[in-house]
């Protein structure tokens, strides 16, 4: 358990050494055994088998043949095989020995009556047709094949040497194993853990068709998914939380929105309800009835009219409006809206300079854009003072109206554009309206994808800019 422990702590390269190792070492010391068990009966046998099959083939020739020395001939058949032979005729006569008088023992040779513990003796007896002497005889092999006990002292003087040569084979192949096999996952590995830390900038190059490859194909399909999972979830997250703001900007602006009708509403109620009042109960100046109807009147058509600029504002802000787009002739409408200011401008003694091109087309919705353009161009007669300048530029790609004698401040230009606002704090109708114009410009050019608008100012006038394509 503690082996398996510490193995399982250590790198898949070292792991992986370490197993080959002891791998090939087991291999090398089981084939050890078995050698050491099996071979010297399997030398027997194979040494057993081949002299019998040697004695066969000559005893053929000793049938077949007559030599010139068949002692020599005998001779070198017992030297070459390691033997001892004897032959005898039927009469029982040795007719050739081993043993004769002259002869030379071969190595490991032995007397037959004189045979040692650790050596064995194989004996073949066959009778034949000895041709040399014209006789049937009788040989007699005796083959000295106790090699059991000294294969395996071999093997045992042998073992410290293979020992070394299997160590220093085992841990030379074991390291170049381990390092083909190790070199990719450790790759792998690392980079599987750079995908850990949503670093996906680095890709595997598999080689092959293994199943490494096909785990680095996988890693680097991965790779590709998470990432672009992950900025797709950013993109998302950045558009969930720009939705979230706009619906916070939106809600603050709606409650805003519904405060500052409230108080607008307010007023002039208020103002309604004590005229009348007082006029029921002939309170002082309310005596004159005539006089102050008609101001409750006019109260009372104020409220008209921004009661008709809210409805107007509420259709055109539901999700289901659209815009009713045509090509406009835009020199055409900015001089129809100069020509029903011409009372206001003759009034106040403006100014008036008209720089048109004609022909100037644009696509939008041409009723918005009409109402738009006469907010604007109102709105600069009317906070220009007397005497003051009001200049109308019409080109291909824009529309200026700037008007002299007055200026706004830069925190002011920020905030003009929203519904009910006024620079004007007093909030006095006839000197600011009902702060809607400038929100309705807004909204009508908002609407419209190919335009865009800018109001500046500086110490002596105000220039609203409109772009359009």
């Amino acid at each position: 358990m503690y082996l398996k422990k510490k193995l399982s702590n250590i790198g898949i390269k070292k792991k992986v050494f370490l197993i080959s190792v002891g791998a090939i070492i087991f291999g090398f010391i089981a084939l050890y055994f078995v050698l050491y068990i099996f071979m010297p009966q399997v030398y027997k046998n194979y040494k057993i088998n081949s002299l019998e099959k040697k004695v066969d083939e000559f005893i053929i020739d000793l049938e077949e043949k007559s030599f010139n020395d068949v002692n020599q001939a005998l001779d070198k058949f017992i030297y070459e095989n390691n033997v001892m032979i004897g032959i005898k005729n039927s009469s029982g006569v040795l007719v050739y020995s081993s043993f004769r008088p002259g002869f030379t023992r071969p190595n490991n040779s032995f007397i037959k009556d004189d045979i040692k513990d650790d050596i064995l003796v194989f004996n073949i007896e066959k009778k034949f047709y000895f041709k040399q002497i014209n006789e049937e005889c009788t040989i007699s092999v005796h083959a000295p094949i106790g090699v059991i006990d000294e294969m395996k002292s071999t093997i045992k003087v042998f073992f410290p040497f293979a020992v070394l040569t299997i160590l220093i084979i085992s841990v030379t192949v074991s390291l170049i194993y381990s390092n083909i096999i190790s070199k990719p996952l450790i790759e792998i590995s690392k980079k599987a853990k750079k995908m850990s830390k949503l670093d996906f900038s680095q890709k595997l190059y598999p080689k092959g068709n293994d199943e490494i490859s096909d785990l680095s194909i996988s890693l680097n399909t991965l790779s590709e998914n998470l990432n672009r999972t992950i900025k797709e979830l950013e993109s998302a997250n950045i558009k969930l939380t720009e939705d979230i703001e706009k619906e916070r900007r939106v809600e603050k602006e709606r409650r805003e929105f519904i405060a500052t009708v409230s108080h607008e509403l307010k007023s002039p109620l208020t103002i309604i309800s004590g005229q009348i009042e007082g006029m029921i109960h002939n309170i002082g100046k309310y005596k004159d009835r005539d006089k102050y109807l008609r101001e409750s009147y006019e109260v009372t058509k104020n409220m008209e009219s921004l009661v008709f600029e809210l409805l107007d504002i509420s259709r055109r802000n539901k999700e289901d409006f659209k815009l009713e787009i045509s090509d406009i002739n835009l020199s055409k409408i900015v001089r129809e809206i100069l020509r029903d200011n011409y009372f206001f401008v003759e009034d106040k003694k403006i100014n008036l300079q008209e720089i048109i091109e004609e022909g100037i087309q644009v696509e939008g919705d041409k009723k918005l854009i009409k109402k738009a353009l006469t907010n604007i161009i109102k709105n600069s007669i009317q906070h220009s003072p007397e005497g003051e300048k009001v200049i109308v530029t019409l080109t291909k790609n824009e529309l200026i109206v700037k008007n002299t004698g007055v200026s706004i401040a830069k925190e002011e230009i920020g905030n003009i554009f929203k519904a009910f606002y006024r620079i004007d704090k007093s909030r006095n109708s006839s000197t600011g309206g009902n702060g809607l114009g400038l929100y309705i410009v807004k909204a009508i050019i908002d609407k419209h994808e190919n335009m865009s608008y800018t109001m500046e100012s500086d110490e002596s006038s105000v220039i609203f800019k409109l772009y359009y394509n």
